[in-house]
């Protein structure tokens, strides 16, 4: 066999391992994803399919429902990430240069934003590390690039915020100023996708916040939380169904797998 037929017998089997890994994604990424938020054209809708399927994602348990994580292998994945929470504060996408720029005039969302770039350890990533910890000593923002976080996370006045190493966030969460995450023994919290967390909140050892959940100002949390449901005091309990879901704004359409 001559070296072109290798070549193209090489080819030809990285292409039929693309079809065969990533074919069911980039498929499922066009079926399961919701409407795009604003006017979407065709081509962003491929982008972000193509941005899905070179992405790996985890499949997290929290109480009753499994919700999904995107864990970013490369720079265009930190970016995505990135986008998606610089939609949660002002309703748009945005390119990679708005987003820079933003970044610098909004400390929450650059304190996001140099936290999504420092979850890839590529050749930037002593720069973007140097960046997330100078945001956070100046702000008294405490998230290591370590922690599991879903698209579309929305820091709210910045300040005082703490979120153990071993938390998992999902999708469209909202962190309030004065919030602890925290855990002394073992695990800390699993928070659910739509959740909005009040201001002065503790969520103490490894508690399940339910999806579509609203926790209000200066509760202790040290019982699961369940789905659609509202809490508030010292210790949290549930007052109600939670009729606040017009407090995260700004969703961001995540995949459904």
């Amino acid at each position: 066999m001559n070296a072109h037929a290798i070549a193209w017998a090489d080819f030809s089997a990285f292409t039929g391992f693309l079809r065969t890994s990533r074919h069911r994604k980039v498929t499922h990424a066009f079926l399961c994803l919701e409407d795009f938020p604003g006017k979407a054209c065709i081509k962003c809708r491929l982008m972000q399919c193509i941005t899905i399927a070179f992405m790996d994602f985890k499949k997290v348990t929290n109480g009753d429902e499994v919700i999904v994580i995107p864990v970013p292998c490369s720079y265009r994945d930190c970016i995505e990430l990135a986008r998606s929470d610089y939609f949660r504060y002002v309703g748009r996408k945005a390119s990679f240069m708005q987003l820079l720029s933003y970044a610098f005039c909004n400390h929450c969302f650059g304190f996001s934003f140099w936290l999504r770039m420092s979850a890839y350890r590529g050749w930037l990533y002593l720069f973007c590390r140097w960046m997330h910890r100078r945001y956070g000593r100046k702000f008294g923002l405490q998230i290591a690039p370590s922690v599991l976080i879903g698209y579309g996370l929305y820091i709210g006045h910045g300040c005082g915020t703490i979120v153990n190493p071993s938390a998992i966030i999902g999708s469209n969460v909202n962190l309030s100023q004065f919030t602890t995450v925290g855990s002394n023994e073992g695990r800390a919290a699993v928070i659910g996708n739509n959740v909005y967390i009040g201001p002065s909140v503790c969520l103490v050892e490894n508690v399940h916040i339910g999806s579509n959940s609203c926790i209000g100002a200066g509760a202790v949390v040290v019982k699961d939380v369940p789905c659609d449901a509202t809490v508030a005091g010292v210790p949290a309990r549930v007052i109600g169904k939670n009729r606040h879901g017009n407090y995260v704004g700004h969703r961001w359409s995540c995949p459904v797998y």
